[in-house]
């Protein structure tokens, strides 16, 4: 409908909350004047775009012939009781008269039941403006301190090395000083691992080529094991995914493993959510 009016598309982000608290996503909205067939009144309204509001309503056509409606009362959908797709779904305080009942497609019977609701418009606009004020997003979230000296670390830190790949240094808190070494704790966790990989011989071979591959590309080396360096290990575990297509075996590191106060992540600075 916005299309066929030739509307002016505005993005946004809103969740519409529906039957069965079925959530959608809201991406675009438009805003447009309406007006009454039968009167003066006219109004501007702020709606959100979506590609199926609703289905076909009603699902079959209604039989309304004994149905007494007031022949005075001029209906906003006068073919209400056809199947037709819906072009815009608005709030009822603006509709005026609203003729409601109920209807038993089996019996072909129906209640009348007249309502005539009001609303006052000074109401209506405040609790607009209050569920907007809501709903609103911040243009920018504010940083945090933490959060700024990561970035201004990344800014001094970052480069390329000889071979063009990129290079940050850890941005550390003080309590970097404090992580233990934790060669014992990760040195129990690997000979579990051995042991399960020995009763697997297939997935010790799969875990095999990883490490060989990892240490090829140059992610990892040998090093020799010196006493008064200050060192962290990192222990890492096997993820098997059999219904993956392309790789049914991932290897994890678990940076979470604490030495005895600490883990890495433990001492590491958080920096602001890069994504959106």
């Amino acid at each position: 409908m916005a299309r066929t009016l030739g509307l002016t598309i505005e993005k946004c982000n809103v969740t519409v909350i529906g039957a069965n608290a079925v959530k959608t996503q809201a991406k675009k909205g438009v805003n447009l004047t309406f007006s009454s067939r039968y009167c003066q009144f006219q109004d501007n309204i702020s709606c959100l775009i979506s590609d199926n509001p609703t289905g076909r309503i009603p699902s079959a056509r209604i039989e309304t012939a004994a149905w007494y409606i007031p022949s005075d009362l001029f209906l906003a959908d006068p073919k209400f009781s056809e199947p037709h797709e819906i072009d815009l779904v608005m709030a009822s305080n603006y509709l005026g008269w609203i003729v409601t009942g109920v209807y038993d497609p089996f019996q072909q019977l129906s209640c009348q039941v007249v309502h005539s609701n009001i609303t006052l418009k000074d109401q209506l606009n405040n609790a607009i403006e209050k569920f907007w004020l809501v709903e609103e997003l911040a243009d920018k979230q504010l940083q945090t301190n933490e959060e700024q000296e990561v970035e201004e670390h990344f800014r001094g830190t970052h480069g390329r090395d000889e071979s063009g790949r990129f290079v940050v240094q850890l941005p550390f808190k003080d309590t970097v000083l404090e992580l233990d070494d934790n060669r014992v704790q990760v040195l129990r966790r690997f000979n579990l691992l051995e042991r399960r990989l020995s009763r697997n011989p297939e997935l010790r071979e799969q875990y095999t080529a990883f490490v060989e591959e990892y240490e090829a590309l140059g992610h990892c080396k040998e090093i020799y094991y010196l006493p008064e360096v200050r060192k962290y290990y990192l222990p890492h575990h096997a993820v098997l995914k059999p219904s993956s297509s392309s790789t049914k075996l991932r290897v994890v590191f678990d940076a979470s493993a604490k030495a005895d106060k600490y883990s890495l992540n433990d001492v590491l600075k958080l920096g602001p959510t890069a994504q959106n």
